[in-house]
């Protein structure tokens, strides 16, 4: 009977002691998962570059665990993707003594980031090499290869990318730029970076593919790598496109037009154009080319007299072209001459009235002055819309000329259109955020404002729409 109540106690006992377990779990579940599901929203949006969407997420992890160190850096890695670089320092910095293994790597390959951002070029390649010495790490690969790009040691970057493609064999960007090296560094006959390109989903393919064809239908001469330099220029990658430009007149010293293109990526690269274009006008005084684009970097300056002189000769050695009207009236509207800037604009819609892009052109003059808005703006807007078959780009000139002319229902609807038809266009994000403030729409204009930030961050759109919330 003593047995039995002693194993009646211990029963009770054990089951006791199961139960406060059990309840312990279950109190502490609820956390827990509201945890995991907060990471793992965050990581969702971060995936699809929806980072200000991934910081509020990260913001309740945190509150869930605020010691936590993975959840401190996925919300420092979202301030750098948003180029936030305060509050990403502030919160590696907490990180830095207390980091071990895979997570130091991660904050020095943060920290390298920072500074890279932050124009500070020793100091990221310090920290990412200290990143590298803590094991193979493919953000660091590729800050390092940029780096040495930038400094021309071409083998260094190339070192780099290709390590880069041993961690990730179809990193997009490893292989573009590996692509345009083998271009930049041999004579033209080393094409299987250009074809790995070429036959890859990466941004580049199509142009490494065109680029490709470039070289195996002639020998590598002037004409061929000035065609390089060409197609380079027009995909934004100017760096690559000057090399090849100075390679194509280092080969073919009167080579006009490459002169002419020479100059125009040295305008976008922020560099003296000038003597370029002098020098293709030297050899070929009616370089429609040249006249144009010394034209146009004259209008960057600021110096219209100038820049009308160059596109009135363009005009006149190429009278079949009405999209330089444009440029002349730019020249017009510098000085403040609406009248002059009108009547070119009308000619060029009078020479090619189903043009959409020269309709664009012509909204654009009365939109981004709110010039004659209800007059002109909005009318040749619409005419854009049709025009271009509601491209997005149309449709965010349009609803921002609602907007611009207090009509702030229509505004809100066109914007939207705009996103929806190209989620990744800033600027529309931008306009629609300012349109649903105006409209008195806090939260829906915010959310607008901050896709802006996402989608391009550090640009003028991003502090523009940064300043509309009252960062």
């Amino acid at each position: 009977m003593r047995g039995r109540a002693m194993t009646l106690r211990t029963l009770r006992a054990a089951g006791l002691f199961l139960l406060v377990i059990l309840l312990a779990l279950t109190a502490s579940a609820p956390a827990d998962w509201r945890l995991i599901e907060a990471l793992r929203q965050g990581d969702a949006h971060f995936a699809r570059g929806e980072y200000y969407a991934a910081l509020q997420a990260y913001a309740r992890a945190a509150a869930l665990a605020p010691a936590s160190q993975e959840v401190l850096l996925r919300a420092a890695q979202a301030h750098l993707a948003r180029h936030e670089i305060g509050p990403a320092v502030h919160l590696l910095g907490k990180l830095y003594p207390y980091a071990r293994g895979e997570r130091r790597q991660r904050v020095l390959e943060g920290l390298g980031q920072a500074a890279f951002l932050q124009g500070e070029w020793n100091d990221a390649r310090r920290w990412w090499e200290r990143a590298l010495d803590a094991g193979e790490s493919a953000p660091a690969h590729r800050g390092l290869a940029k780096l040495a790009e930038a400094a021309g040691e071409d083998a260094e970057a190339v070192r780099h990318w290709e390590a880069l493609r041993t961690l990730a064999p179809d990193d997009p960007e490893a292989l573009c730029h590996l692509a345009w090296l083998s271009l930049a560094r041999a004579e033209g006959n080393d094409l299987d970076a250009l074809a790995r390109a070429a036959a890859s989903s990466a941004p580049c393919a199509q142009a490494a593919g065109e680029v490709l064809q470039i070289f195996a239908r002639s020998a590598p001469d002037a004409h061929a790598f000035a065609q390089a330099g060409i197609l380079l220029f027009q995909q934004g990658e100017h760096g690559f496109a000057l090399r090849m430009l100075e390679r194509a007149v280092a080969l073919e010293p009167a080579y006009a037009e490459a002169h002419a293109y020479r100059g125009a990526v040295l305008a976008e690269l922020g560099r003296p154009a000038s003597a370029a274009f002098q020098r293709a006008l030297e050899l070929d005084p009616e370089c429609v080319l040249a006249h144009y684009f010394l034209g146009r970097y004259h209008l960057r300056f600021g110096l219209s007299g100038p820049a009308r002189q160059e596109f009135q000769t363009v005009l006149r050695l190429d009278p079949d072209n009405p999209a330089v009207h444009v440029d002349i009236a730019l020249t017009y509207a510098a000085e403040g001459d609406y009248a002059g800037a009108q009547a070119e604009l009308e000619e060029a819609r009078r020479l090619a009235p189903d043009d959409p892009a020269l309709a664009l052109a012509a909204a654009r003059f009365y939109v981004e002055r709110a010039y004659q808005l209800r007059e002109k703006g909005i009318p040749i807007a619409r005419e854009a819309v049709q025009l271009s078959g509601g491209s997005a780009e149309a449709l965010d000139l349009l609803g921002w000329a609602y907007y611009l002319a207090g009509e702030l229902r229509p505004a809100v609807e066109v914007l939207s259109l705009a996103v929806e038809r190209d989620p990744r266009y800033a600027g529309a994000w931008a306009h629609l955020g300012a349109a649903r403030l105006a409209g008195g729409d806090r939260e829906g204009g915010t959310e607008a404002l901050q896709r802006a930030v996402d989608l391009a961050p550090g640009s003028a759109v991003a502090r523009w729409a940064r300043s509309l919330l009252g960062e």
